[in-house]
């Protein structure tokens, strides 16, 4: 079956081609809070902070998505090293 142009697709069409790219380019306010699994809010406070970056185009916020990688680089918490075997309270050796 030939390839059919964007704008001649069915919205069914539409869906299965955004659910066969796994990475979009941009994101809305509410697409970032599901992947990051917090509540606008919390994003809408992020942006006003300063803390995440955005691209406004008209009175829309987008996010790139090299920008949310970027992002959570930078605030990712390195494991712990752990330094030999603790005991456990209350356990007797033998």
């Amino acid at each position: 079956m030939p390839k059919r142009p964007v704008d001649e697709l069915l919205p069914e069409e539409l869906e299965e081609k955004d659910s066969e790219s796994s990475v979009r380019e941009f994101y809305t306010v509410s697409q970032i809070a599901t992947l990051l699994q917090l509540n606008e809010m919390t994003i809408y406070r992020m942006v006003k902070a300063g803390e995440l970056p955005y691209h406004q185009i008209g009175r829309m916020m987008r996010f790139r998505n090299d920008d949310i990688e970027q992002f959570l680089s930078q605030h990712r918490v390195p494991p712990r090293e752990r330094k030999g075997k603790r005991e456990r309270k209350g356990k007797r050796e033998a």
